[in-house]
């Protein structure tokens, strides 16, 4: 099971990304997003995340201190950048 998430403070963006890849081709049972680093670790303590897809520039917390925190966290956590 691969669950990702897509974290930026553009709404746009993720529900553009969300909407438009086709998840389940690619063996992606859910696709979360999230509008903040908050949000994300949220996400990322209740449910399994294998992939987290972030923007580096984000109010309040950037995408760097997000996967500073997951690597700190977790393990197994893949994570890309916009």
């Amino acid at each position: 099971m691969i669950n990702i998430l897509l974290v930026d403070d553009d709404l746009r963006a993720i529900e553009a990304i969300a909407i438009n890849i086709n998840w389940r081709s690619l063996g992606v049972e859910k696709c979360f997003c999230a509008a903040s680093a908050r949000q994300a670790k949220d996400l990322i303590r209740k449910e399994s995340i294998s992939i987290v897809i972030a923007d580096i520039e984000m109010p309040e917390e950037s995408g760097l201190e997000l996967v500073e925190w997951i690597n700190e966290n977790t393990r197994n956590i893949v994570c890309i950048f916009l």
